[in-house]
């Protein structure tokens, strides 16, 4: 399961969950809508149902309404809790 803790969505508009099976190429996976809360924090997980053998790695892109995005990387290692947390790139 793939989990993410945001504060002050300020102009988010989605979440863009990316995998990969190398940590290199990566491919969109999933689209979140965001609660574009501008107090306090807000968790979102995505559960991924075809997890490969050994390492997944994956990638939350935070979409904002202005063409901006946040990145945060994690790595999970035969479908285990994967924690990320957004940071502007």
């Amino acid at each position: 399961m793939v989990e993410w803790t945001v504060e002050n969505e300020i102009n988010t508009a989605e979440y863009e969950v990316e995998k990969s099976t190398d940590g290199r190429f990566f491919k969109k996976a999933n689209t979140t809508a965001a609660a574009s809360s501008n107090r306090g924090k807000n968790t979102y997980t995505w559960l991924d149902v075809n997890p490969v053998t050994g390492e997944n790695y994956y990638r939350i892109r935070s979409m904002t309404k202005v063409v901006r995005w946040n990145t945060a990387n994690c790595k999970s290692n035969g479908g285990q809790r994967c924690k990320g947390y957004p940071y502007l790139s």
